[in-house]
C-alpha cells in the first residue's frame, strides 16, 4: 500500500474495540494513526504533541466534554478539520455540529470506502483553505491597500449581482417562454413577415440578455469564487470542450495543442471551464490587436516536478508593457475600447484557481506575446460510486414559494404545462399551507425571502415534516457566505443559480423527482 505523504489521523473514540479497528483501517489505507485517545483532555494533549492532519471524532466520548465541544476547541486551537464518525443522527446533534463546520459527518457503521473518501476530501480540502489563506495573508502583508481594495470591490459585486439576479431571471424566463410559443404556432400562422420580425426582436433581446448574464456571473465568480460544488475533472478534457465553445472567435489563429497524461484535478468543471475559455480568448483577442499574419496559440499540459498539473496558454500576439502586466490581475481593470470588456476576466481566473488551492502566472514581452502559466493541486484517489436510473411520475405536485411577484408569476407559467402548479407568495404562505395539511411532491423556494428566508422554511418544516423538508430545492440570486454559503453547498444539488434557463429549471425538478424515487424505491427493498 503506498502511503499518502504519511498524514497523520488522531482517533477520539470511546469504545476501545471500535477505536482499535479505526486504527487499523486507516493504517491500512496508507495513513499514520500513532495513538487513540476517548476524552476531551487527551484528545487536547495529543493533538498538542503530535499535530495531527485530521481528526477523526466520535460525538459522544468520555468526560465532561462530547465531541462537538472539543472539535471545537481542537479547530481554535490547532486548524486541524474533523470528521465526525458516530452512531447519533437526531436533529439536534446534527444541528449542534454543524456550528463545528465538519469537513464530514459519517454514521455508524460506516464502510470502509465512504471513510476512505470523506478523510481524504477533508484533508484536500482543508490543506486548499490553508494555502489560500496564506497567500491571502501574503497579499495582505505586500499590499494591504489592494488587499482593502480587492475586499470592498468583491462586497460591491456581490450586492450587484444580487440586486440584478432576480429582474434578469423573469426576463430570461419569459423570453425562453415567448419564443418557444411562438416558434410552436409559427407554422399555423404561416408565413408572416410580421412574426418573422417580432421573433427576430426577441432573439437580438436574447443575445443581449447572455451578454448581462455573462456580466453578472462574472461579477457573482469574482466575488465568491469557490462556492460551486468540485468533483474530479480530466483537465485536458476540459481544456478541448473550452477550445470548441471559443472556436467561431478563434478563425485565422493556428492552434497548437501539446496535452500531455496528466492526472486528474479537484475542481468545478464550468468554473475551471470558465478560466480556460478566458484565457483563450485573452489570447485570440491580442493576436488580433497586433494585426499581423501567422497568429499562433499554444496549448500545453504538463505534470510540474512538485507532482502538480500545468496547463500553458501562449499567444504571439501583441504583448503587455511591464506597467501593464503588473496590473493585470487588478479586477476592472482593462486596456480594451469601452463596452470590449469588463477588466474582469483575469481577476476571476484568479480568484478561481486561488479557490482550488492552485497558482496562475503571467509572462508577457510587449509586441511579443504573452504565457500563462495555471498550476493545479491533484485530486485525492477516485472512489467509484453506483448510481440507478429512476423514472418521474407525471403531473407532481410543485409548489413555488416565491416573495417576488414577476419572478413567482414566471415561475407559474412556465412550469404550468408540465407539473401541477401551487403558488405561495412567501414562506409564512407555504407554512399555512402545510399546517392544513397540504403536501407536495416537489417544493421551488426563493433563499433570499423577506421574513422568514428559504433556509428557515427548509428548518421548520424538517422540525414537523422532514418528508416535505427533503422534497425542498432552492433558488438564490446571489453569492452568500457564512451559515447561508454553508446550507447552499450542502444543497449542491438541490440548488440553482439566477439566472436560468427553462430547461435547468424543470432539469432541477425532475433530478429531485427521480432521487426521491430512487430513495423510496431502496427504502421498500
Amino acid at each position: 500500500m503506498q502511503l499518502i505523504d504519511s498524514r497523520k489521523v488522531l482517533v477520539v473514540e470511546d469504545e476501545r474495540i471500535v477505536a482499535k479497528d479505526l486504527q487499523r483501517t486507516l493504517t491500512n489505507l496508507g495513513y499514520e494513526v500513532p495513538v487513540t485517545v476517548a476524552s476531551a483532555d487527551d484528545a487536547i494533549r495529543a493533538a498538542a504533541e503530535r499535530c495531527p492532519d485530521l481528526v477523526l471524532m466520535d460525538v459522544r466520548i468520555k468526560g465532561e466534554r462530547d465531541g462537538i465541544e472539543t472539535a471545537e476547541i481542537l479547530k481554535s486551537q490547532f486548524d486541524v478539520p474533523v470528521v465526525y464518525l458516530t452512531a447519533y443522527a437526531d436533529q439536534q446533534t446534527v444541528a449542534r455540529a454543524k456550528l463545528t463546520e465538519p469537513h464530514a459527518y459519517l454514521l455508524k457503521p460506516v464502510k470502509v470506502d465512504e471513510l476512505r473518501t470523506a478523510v481524504e476530501i477533508a484533508i484536500y480540502k482543508h490543506d486548499i483553505a490553508r494555502r489560500h489563506r496564506e497567500r491571502e495573508r501574503q497579499l495582505t502583508t505586500k499590499r494591504p491597500e489592494f488587499a482593502e481594495h480587492l475586499a470592498s470591490l468583491g462586497t460591491l459585486a456581490a450586492g450587484v449581482a444580487h440586486e440584478l439576479n432576480n429582474p434578469l431571471s423573469f426576463v430570461v424566463a419569459n423570453l425562453d417562454f415567448a419564443l418557444t410559443e411562438l416558434r410552436r404556432e409559427a407554422p399555423q400562422l404561416g408565413g408572416s413577415p410580421w412574426l418573422d420580425e417580432v421573433m427576430h426582436a426577441l432573439e437580438e433581446a436574447q443575445i443581449g440578455v447572455e451578454r448581462v448574464t455573462q456580466i453578472v456571473e462574472e461579477l457573482r465568480a469574482f466575488a465568491q469564487p469557490a462556492s460551486a460544488p468540485y468533483g474530479r475533472l480530466d483537465v485536458n478534457h476540459v481544456l478541448s470542450q473550452a477550445m470548441e465553445m471559443v472556436a467561431p472567435e478563434i478563425g485565422d489563429v493556428r492552434v497548437t495543442t501539446m496535452f500531455g497524461g496528466v492526472p486528474a484535478v479537484l475542481a468545478n468543471e464550468a468554473r475551471l471551464g470558465q478560466v480556460f475559455a478566458n484565457l483563450l480568448m485573452n489570447g485570440v483577442q491580442a493576436i488580433a490587436a497586433k494585426g499581423a499574419e501567422g497568429g499562433e496559440l499554444r496549448v500545453r499540459t504538463t505534470l510540474a516536478d512538485s507532482g502538480q498539473v500545468v496547463v500553458e496558454v501562449r499567444d504571439n500576439g501583441i504583448g503587455m508593457a511591464p506597467d501593464v502586466l503588473k496590473r493585470s490581475f487588478d479586477p476592472f481593470f482593462t486596456t480594451r475600447q469601452p463596452g470590449q470588456g469588463t477588466g474582469l476576466g483575469l481577476a476571476v481566473c484568479h480568484g478561481i484557481v486561488a479557490a482550488l488551492g492552485g497558482e496562475i502566472e503571467v509572462q508577457s514581452t510587449l509586441g511579443e506575446g504573452s504565457a500563462v502559466f495555471v498550476t493545479l493541486p491533484l485530486a485525492p484517489p477516485e472512489i467509484g460510486t453506483n448510481s440507478a436510473a429512476a423514472t418521474t411520475p407525471a403531473g407532481a405536485r410543485v409548489l413555488v414559494v416565491e416573495d417576488e411577484p414577476l419572478v413567482r408569476n414566471t415561475l407559474a407559467r412556465i412550469l404550468a404545462k408540465d407539473y401541477r402548479i401551487t403558488i405561495a407568495n412567501d414562506a409564512h404562505d407555504a407554512l399555512a399551507m402545510f399546517s392544513r395539511g397540504d403536501r407536495f411532491d416537489v417544493i421551488v423556494s426563493d433563499v433570499s425571502m423577506a421574513g422568514v428566508s428559504g433556509m428557515a422554511l427548509h428548518d421548520a418544516l424538517a422540525n414537523t415534516d422532514a418528508d416535505q423538508a427533503q422534497r425542498m430545492v432552492f433558488l438564490s440570486g446571489g453569492s452568500f457566505s457564512g451559515e447561508t454559503g454553508d446550507f447552499l453547498r450542502h444543497m449542491s444539488q438541490r440548488h440553482l443559480e439566477k439566472p436560468f434557463a427553462l430547461s435547468q429549471l424543470r432539469g432541477l425538478i425532475q433530478a429531485q423527482l427521480e432521487r426521491l424515487g430512487r430513495c423510496a424505491r431502496e427504502s421498500a427493498a
